[in-house]
């Protein structure tokens, strides 16, 4: 990527104006964010002594990743109340420090909390997802048990310092700035490495810088680790990161001088000595280190200048941001150097200084006292004794507070009409590369709404509702609330009180939703909004409010009442629907439904009933409820009766004659009796006036009188006419059969029957007989006609026949009825097993068994068997055939015994299971199929090894091998294992054919003898291999050409070649296969992949094993100037001279540059921008010389400088429209020279 710069400094991801600092969005190209905290308690960078107990976090400025921790993403200009739910319920801050976009705080309970970005872990929360509330740090791994004293956190990662004075660390760690030896990133807390300077050293106080570290020992000593490309780690000597712990350079500033307080600066540090000095050392493109000069880098410590402001002056607290230094001193003033484009220096003015200047008091300062500062990004923070906090500096993102994105070179104050209104701020931190701002403050605790009810959960278009909410808060404030009721989820106009009255229109009708959102207040806080579950408002059910009912026609059994409705709905729309329920006597009339009720349909009604209507009235959602009508009573109507019968027809002398009535009663319900008068030849007999006439009584009828009855039929009310029977004639009197019994019960094929019948007959005198027809299967038997049948002659009967008798009695005179037994089924008998065997009796495991059952069957039936096989007592799965395959698995090894279950069946009825005696699967033998020795051209050196292959038909057996080596066909004496050393003597030498004999055994069996081919000897010779590979550079820029060097051994005399693959980040780069790699080739290798050669050697004959050499890692490779020139070329005394410069970064790093300007060869002071102003004195006069060298920049290197080609001063000042002019006033030098 190319950069051309023409007057003021710009870098690609700058959408500011140029004097404005680094805008958000930065961690997108350059992640290297830092936090810089300071107080006058801990003035030791980003870490803070305790903090008042009550501390609560308010925060305003950048909140694209969640950093100001309220559950948003928007940035806010004015103060904002980080959640204080969650994690942090019920917990007091102490201690708060705050990253470029993420924030770390301690808590009195020991608690770590940390809320934005967690691109890289520094969350520490065991993920990399980012969060825009607070979570907890892990503490179950390093930190579990211990107590955390002070916090610190750089740019995407945090320091703790424990109460055993050891120093964590979590998050990025790409510069070593975890300091556990290792450039791995963490996502939870790690220990920094104790294994070196630290072993024996107590730590008292942090600092985390842009990408390095700083910390103070109880012995004074200063400990440092991380990112050291602008010698910021004060070591005197390289740019090298460094991983693990090692101390700065006191050989010069610092060794009669004791350090005090630590701030780390993005890539350059600042401290404070116990003498009252101040040392500074790293990047010093901008002035920061405040020693007078801008430019270069200083690798040793050297003071800050203290002269001037600073003169005479007490440091108390110190602070180091991006590209800028603040100290606060004990007289109240504040000093400022460095990068000032944003106005971050508070003195009035946006130009950069390389010397303190104090802090303008004379606006919001005045009168105060400052007791607290904090460097940012590109902004400072001071707080005062009054509980005020004043800012200055950029405020693109609203990190001043005071309610504006306008940025300001002066101080102002933050904004408190908000959360902060009557809050005294106890605490302030800030961040080196944070555009957001945290202070410390009492914390009222808003309140929190948990319920809002919703009563009548019953709802209907009438209904006046009611919310009911619980709230808590934390403080025991007085809480009010603010309602809004929704009707759909639209807010319901007006309707702002506890109480909603659906009967107001346009409030809710049936169907709709309704809700209410109440919000609690404590006089100070909104709680969070909290809406109730919906109530769905119902219908209104409609009213019957009259049933009468009106006969239609006489009001008796056979006529026709109806059902007249008067009925009302609330709901009005609704049409409405009626059922009905018609009752008799309260007894609901089944199938009766409409409005109408015909009593001469039967059971709908008769005389006496009480007869009602119940209606329901239905607006198609809901029924009304029930209303029932006054009673109707059915009258009555007289019966009919329309004849009289007797039976039997044909009567004997003993006969009960019994008289039947037939008469019709419209009033179906009553229950009609009758009056009888029984007449014997046409005249009454006395006495005879039931229903029924016994003729076996003397004087009631004899055989051959003629009998007839009259009867009347009353339903209690009103009765019939009388009606008479025909006559009927006394007969003789059949006997009767009663019953016939069959014996056995339960016949088989073999068995005699036996009827026994049981009859009566009135006429007691007569002599009874009886004749018999046996029946099978519905049909005659043929000749069966007595009361005996024998099953055992053939046709009476087999199994299954179906058996009965049809018997008749006779009296001489009359037979009785035909009357059929019951029936009889012959019956199975059941077939019986006698036995089951199995062959062969000495099975091994691929053998068929087969079963041989025995059985008998007393029916003659065609006998089946059904199988069980079962192995060591249990069934086999699926093996009910009478085989059994042992070779199929499962079925059965060596050692299981096998017995199988057999029954009998002859279609119906099954025999008892019998079992055989077990058969036990014996041993199979395995078998050697072949042996192979490898290797298969050995030295006189070589281990052999033989190798054998063998089956056995019993799976589950372990086959062992007995070996025979032989050497030229004879027996080596000894060698019986399953390798020869061909190195021990007699075992054979070159030109000697080996081979060996095995047998393999299953422990009970052996195979037979399988013996190998031969293997003959050869001469030994030297191992081919590759014995080393090394990279050359061993730290590769990305436009590095990279060399393999390697050395191997083979054969002697053998001309040695080598093969390679270069490999990036583990896998093979496609094509690279010499002996140099080109980094500058397009996918050959970036910053931070890593690169690595894989080498093979060869001797013509053979290729060697590979050998991976150790893995680099591509650092990044410095920008390049490759013209400067100055415009106009023929300036006159008051010009305006401006640098153009033209650089490239092969890694596409943004540049930025830096400018020194020369006059005839000797540097002016002070001019340190892209422009010159020639009419300033001292600057430039008629034939002076002037050049300017620049340097470029990327995020952690510099170009190496170029001189522009000298122009010469001329006499003739430049025309107000002269081209040397920059078309706008040239600002000073940019803040973006700080990326």
């Amino acid at each position: 990527m190319s950069f051309l710069s023409h007057g003021p400094t710009r870098v690609p991801f700058l959408s500011a104006p140029v004097f404005s600092p680094l805008v958000r969005n930065f961690k997108s190209v350059i992640l290297l964010p830092l936090t810089l905290c300071v107080s006058t308690f801990i003035a030791t960078g980003t870490a803070m002594a305790a903090v008042p107990a009550g501390g609560t976090p308010y925060a305003w400025g950048a909140n694209d990743l969640g950093q100001l921790g309220n559950g948003a993403n928007a940035n806010s200009s004015v103060p904002v109340k980080t959640l204080t739910t969650g994690v942090l319920a019920g917990k007091t801050i102490t201690q708060i420090a705050e990253g470029s976009n993420f924030t770390v705080a301690l808590c009195s309970d020991g608690t770590l909390a940390s809320w934005g970005n967690n691109g890289n872990g520094e969350l520490g929360n065991g993920t990399t997802t980012s969060s825009n509330v607070p979570v907890l740090v892990n503490r179950s791994g390093v930190l579990a048990g211990k107590t955390v004293t002070q916090i610190a956190a750089g740019n995407s990662f945090c320091l703790v310092l424990c109460s055993d004075k050891k120093v964590y660390s979590w998050g990025l760690n790409s510069s070593g700035q975890l300091g556990n030896a290792t450039n791995t990133n963490s996502s939870v807390p790690v220990a920094v490495s104790t294994a070196g300077i630290l072993s024996s050293k107590n730590v008292e106080a942090i600092s985390a810088g842009g990408s390095h570290a700083m910390v103070l020992c109880e012995d004074k000593t200063l400990v440092v680790w991380g990112n050291n490309a602008q010698k910021q780690l004060g070591l005197g000597l390289g740019n090298s990161t460094v991983n693990e712990p090692t101390t700065v350079n006191t050989s010069g500033t610092l060794q009669t001088r004791t350090a005090s307080k630590l701030a780390a600066g993005y890539d350059f540090s600042l401290v404070t000595c116990t003498d009252g000095s101040l040392v500074s050392w790293g990047n010093n493109d901008g002035g920061q280190l405040g020693t007078g000069s801008a430019g270069g880098t200083v690798s040793l410590p050297t003071l800050v200048s203290s002269s001037g402001v600073l003169s005479g002056k007490t440091v108390t607290a110190i602070a180091a941001g991006y590209g800028h230094c603040v100290a606060l001193c004990s007289d109240g003033n504040i000093a400022t150097w460095g990068y000032n484009g944003a106005g971050q220096l508070g003195n009035g003015s946006t130009t950069n200084t390389a010397t303190p200047v104090l802090v303008n008091r004379a606006g919001v300062l005045a009168s105060k006292t400052v007791i607290e500062i904090a460097a940012g990004l590109s902004h400072t923070v001071a707080l005062c004794t009054d509980g005020t906090v004043a800012d200055w500096g950029n405020n693109s993102n609203g990190e001043l507070g005071n309610n504006s994105t306008t940025s300001s070179s002066s101080p102002v104050l933050v904004d408190k009409t908000g959360v902060l209104q009557g809050k005294a701020v106890s605490h302030l931190m800030k961040g080196g590369l944070g555009t957001h701002t945290l202070v410390l403050g009492p914390g009222n605790n808003a309140p929190v709404v948990t319920t809002v009810t919703i009563t009548p959960t019953t709802v209907k278009t009438e209904t006046l509702l009611t919310a009911t909410p619980t709230a808590t808060d934390a403080d025991s404030d007085p809480l009010t609330y603010t309602y809004q009721w929704k009707k759909g989820g639209s807010n319901l106009v007006g309707e702002t009180t506890n109480k909603l009255n659906l009967a107001t229109v346009g409030n809710g009708n049936k169907g709709d939703s309704i809700t209410v959102t109440v919000t609690a207040n404590d006089g100070k806080e909104n709680s969070a909004p909290f809406t109730s579950s919906p109530v769905i408002v119902g219908n209104t059910a409609p009213v019957v409010t009259q049933v009468s009912l009106v006969w239609l026609t006489t009001q008796n059994t056979n006529g026709t009442v109806r059902a007249n409705i008067a009925s009302s709905d609330a709901d009005g729309a609704d049409t409405i629907s009626y059922s009905y329920v018609w009752k008799k006597n309260d007894i609901i009339i089944p199938g009766q439904t409409t409005d109408t009720l015909n009593l001469a349909t039967a059971g709908n009604g008769d005389k006496g009933d009480v007869i009602t209507a119940t209606v329901t009235a239905n607006d198609g959602t809901d029924d009304s409820a029930p209303l029932t009508s006054a009673g109707t009573t059915v009258e009555n109507t007289a019966p009919v009766a329309t004849g009289v019968s007797i039976s039997p027809t044909t009567p004997g002398t003993n006969s009960l004659l019994t008289a039947t009535v037939a008469a019709t009663d419209a009033d179906s319900s009553d229950t009609l009796s009758y009056t009888y008068q029984w007449k014997k030849g046409g005249s009454d007999i006395p006495g005879a006036t039931g229903q029924t006439l016994d003729l076996s009584v003397a004087g009631n009828g004899n055989k051959g009188d003629v009998i007839t009855v009259t009867a009347i039929a009353s339903d209690g009310t009103a009765s019939s006419s009388a009606v008479t029977s025909a006559g009927v004639t006394i007969g003789n009197s059949a006997p009767v059969v009663t019953g016939v019994d069959i014996t056995p019960a339960n016949p088989t094929t073999n068995s005699l029957l036996t009827a026994a019948p049981t009859s009566t007959d009135a006429d007691s005198g007569d002599t009874l007989s009886y004749t018999y027809q046996w029946q099978k299967n519905d049909v005659n038997i043929p000749g069966a006609t007595n009361s005996t049948l024998d099953l055992s002659v053939t046709g009476n009967g087999n199994k299954g026949d179906k058996l009965k008798v049809l018997v008749i009695v006779t009296d001489g005179t009359s037979n009785s009825p035909l009357y059929t037994s019951s029936e009889v089924t012959v019956g199975n008998t059941a077939p019986v097993a006698t036995g089951v065997s199995i062959s062969p009796t000495n099975p091994t495991t691929a053998t068929l068994l087969t079963a041989t059952p025995a059985g008998t069957d007393a029916d003659s039936d065609t006998l089946t068997f059904t199988y069980i096989w079962k192995k060591n007592g249990a069934p086999i799965a699926g093996q009910t055939g009478n085989t059994l395959n042992l070779a199929t698995a499962g079925n059965g090894d060596k050692g299981d015994v096998i017995s199988v279950s057999a029954v009998a069946s002859d279609g119906t009825a099954s025999s008892s299971a019998v079992t055989s005696a077990g058969v036990t699967v014996l041993n199979t033998a395995p078998v050697a199929t072949g042996v192979s020795i490898s290797p298969t051209s050995p030295d006189t050196d070589a281990v052999v090894t033989a190798t054998v292959a063998a089956t056995d038909a019993d799976g589950s057996d372990i086959l062992t091998y007995t070996y025979v080596w032989k050497k030229n066909g004879n027996v080596i004496s000894g060698q019986t294992g399953k390798t020869l050393d061909l190195s021990v003597a007699g075992n054979g030498d070159a030109g000697d054919v080996i081979s060996v004999t095995a047998i393999a055994s299953d422990g009970t069996a052996s195979s037979s003898a399988v013996t190998s081919s031969g293997v003959t000897i050869t001469t030994v010779s030297p191992t081919l291999q590759v014995t080393s590979a090394t990279l050359n550079p061993s730290r590769p820029q990305t436009d590095s050409v990279v060399a393999a060097r390697v050395s191997g051994s083979g054969p002697r005399g053998a001309k040695l070649t080598y093969s390679y693959q270069w490999k990036k980040n583990g896998a093979e780069l496609v094509g690279e296969t010499g002996s140099t790699i080109d980094l500058g080739k397009p996918g050959n290798g970036d910053r931070n992949d890593t690169l690595s050669v894989v080498v093979r050697v060869s001797d013509g004959t053979g290729t060697s094993a590979p050998l991976e050499s150790a893995v680099s890692v591509i650092v990044n490779a410095s920008p390049r100037v490759s013209s400067v020139s100055i415009s106009p070329a023929s300036p006159s005394t008051n010009s305006v001279l401006t640098a153009t410069t033209i650089a490239t970064d092969v890694d596409g790093d943004a540049i930025y540059f830096t400018y020194v300007w020369y006059k005839n060869g000797v540097q002016i002071s002070g001019e340190s921008g892209s422009t010159l102003d020639l009419s300033k004195p001292g600057r430039g006069d008629d034939g002076d010389a002037i050049t300017v060298l620049v340097k470029a920049r990327d995020y952690s290197a510099a170009s190496a400088p170029l001189t522009s080609a000298p122009v010469t001063v001329g006499g003739t000042p430049d025309s107000p429209n002269s081209a040397g002019r920059s078309s706008s006033p040239a600002p000073s030098a940019p803040s973006a020279g700080n990326s």
